[in-house]
């Protein structure tokens, strides 16, 4: 259906509270700094998440393109330029007289994500090495080949997502660290990473459009016949390298954003499971970042969000309802546990900070 089938439906509609039946106007994106926050918090206070994120003017001809709608737009671009990379090289993928080039390129990104751990030496190692790899290969006077190396090493670092942080979450966090490095070094490989992530993962823009409750058919993102939980997981998979990446650049802009948009909609059978992950991977640099607001947030979830979730639960079956179940679980316990150390303080996640303390030789000059 094309890219912006993904994400159109975000802005239809005003999302209805659960309170009252008020409507109320659709989330827009939060500023990276702020007052955003600040707003957002002190809406939800209020009880209103929405209010805070309400696009800013009025809608009619001529009116400024909301933060969201711009949020959207550029997503939507990603996943569509990934399409046309895809596209202008599906003659070159076939062409036999370059398999021994595809072949090498391939390899030669594989063994150096696969060797990623955490430890400093390990992703100053993989770091340069990678780095290496794709200056040489883009040194090739063939527009294709050149293309053709960047989206293989997109792919490749999305695809991690699967292959080694569904396995180990933790896993995630060395991986950003060589991520972020790369990206600065190959910006052209970042455009195409994201268009992957998006296209695999719609909930990170987020988009929870054919989710919902009563949906006929797989979930976006969920395979044929593939089992709820194994789905769920895989998304969170996505979710934790994204957070991983914004974390580690300190961009926690785009990680506000992303809970004020998903605590403004209704919930979906995966919400619980993708709000767990956020809090889980990204609440203690965030609230570092927003102290007081971030306070706020965590209380609008426990007040009001909650109430939606479980609602939820009573409505859901099978495979569905039991992973709502283990999720509610285990967000309660993080719950639990923010309200009940001391000052109230997100628990760090796990991985985060990585072994040896070797930093001071890590840098983005390959």
């Amino acid at each position: 259906g094309g890219a912006a089938s993904l994400f159109s439906h975000l802005a239809a509609k005003p999302a209805e509270q659960a309170s009252g039946g008020a409507t109320a106007a659709a989330p827009a994106a939060a500023p990276a700094t702020p007052p955003g926050p600040a707003a957002v918090a002190a809406a939800a206070s209020a009880g209103s998440l929405a209010a805070a994120t309400a696009p800013s003017g009025t809608a009619g001809a001529g009116a400024a393109v909301s933060p969201r709608q711009q949020h959207l737009d550029e997503c939507a671009k990603q996943v569509s330029r990934l399409e046309e990379v895809e596209a202008s090289l599906q003659g070159f993928k076939k062409d036999a007289s370059h398999k021994d080039f595809r072949l090498r390129a391939k390899k030669g990104v594989n063994t150096k994500v696969s060797q990623i751990s955490a430890t400093w030496n390990r992703i100053r190692d993989c770091t340069t090495g990678l780095c290496e790899t794709l200056a040489q290969l883009l040194q090739d006077p063939d527009a294709l080949k050149r293309q053709f190396v960047e989206y293989a090493a997109a792919e490749r670092l999305a695809d991690d997502a699967e292959v080694g942080i569904k396995a180990q979450p933790r896993a995630a966090w060395p991986v950003a660290q060589v991520v972020v490095r790369v990206f600065a070094k190959f910006p052209a490989v970042e455009e195409l990473f994201w268009g992957f992530m998006y296209k695999a993962c719609p909930y990170l823009v987020p988009n929870f459009s054919g989710s919902r409750l009563g949906r006929t058919g797989p979930a976006p993102g969920q395979r044929p016949d593939e089992p709820f939980v194994d789905f769920a997981d895989r998304m969170v998979s996505y979710q934790r390298l994204q957070l991983a990446i914004l974390v580690t650049r300190e961009e926690l802009g785009p990680v506000w954003q992303w809970l004020a948009r998903t605590l403004n909609e209704p919930p979906a059978p995966i919400t619980a499971t993708l709000l767990h992950a956020a809090l889980e991977m990204a609440g203690a640099d965030a609230q570092a970042r927003y102290r007081q607001q971030f306070l706020k947030l965590v209380e609008y979830i426990h007040r009001d969000y909650m109430p939606e979730l479980e609602a939820l639960q009573g409505k859901v079956r099978g495979e569905e309802a039991d992973q709502l179940r283990a999720s509610l679980s285990r967000l309660r316990l993080w719950l639990e546990e923010f309200r009940g150390r001391g000052r109230r303080r997100a628990p760090p996640p796990n991985g985060r900070q990585i072994d040896v303390t070797e930093e001071s030789e890590i840098s983005t000059d390959y």
